[in-house]
């Protein structure tokens, strides 16, 4: 199982334009930690992984990456 969130909210691009992302960056981070810290001392009996992306809004780059440069085996799921 693989758990993920991003974290790479934009901010502002210039003095006219601001994405006020910080919220949909902390609240998906800090519930990614909390269950980390949860099925840490509660451990399962399957693998799992927690991943932090970051480029998501530029394009899913972050994922995107992952998927092709995996950490782990990665399998067609056929859905």
């Amino acid at each position: 199982m693989v758990i993920t969130a991003h974290y790479d909210h934009l901010g502002g691009m210039g003095n006219k334009t601001y994405f006020p992302g910080a919220n949909d960056n902390a609240s998906g981070i800090s519930f990614l930690l909390s269950l980390a810290k949860y099925y840490a001392a509660n451990p399962q009996p399957y693998t799992m992984a927690f991943i932090c992306f970051a480029g998501e809004e530029a394009g899913l780059l972050g994922s995107k990456y992952f998927t092709e440069y995996p950490l782990l085996a990665l399998q067609k799921s056929g859905f």
